[in-house]
């Protein structure tokens, strides 16, 4: 099965809360970057990812399998500059050995 990358809408915003859990205590820091699936600031902050930023959705089938955002921000040194910065990563264990990874890195960066 083929995995294809679209870009992220508000109707994952609940697989993402889920995922970006995972994610979180995948890495293990001190401070976690997610931790609560009811916290309204943290979903409201997701959303405002897929409205005003980067987020894009792996899918394989029928299934949801990565993701990927970043933020657009001026250059800190010369505002005619744009920057893209990754915010998170992630492709679900189970698809690691996919082409998820990359295809997302791909679209980010294009």
């Amino acid at each position: 099965m083929r995995v294809e990358i679209r870009q992220g809408t508000l109707d994952d915003v609940n697989w993402m809360k889920g995922e970006l859990l995972k994610f979180s205590d995948f890495y293990g820091t001190k401070i976690k970057l997610f931790d609560d699936l009811n916290d309204a600031e943290q979903t409201a902050g997701i959303e405002h990812f897929i409205t005003n930023h980067v987020v894009f959705i792996a899918w394989r089938g029928n299934d949801r399998v990565g993701l990927i955002s970043g933020y657009i921000s001026p250059h800190p040194y010369n505002k005619k500059i744009r920057l893209l910065t990754e915010s998170f990563w992630w492709v679900t264990p189970e698809h690691r050995n996919s082409r998820a990874g990359l295809l997302l890195l791909d679209k980010f960066t294009k």
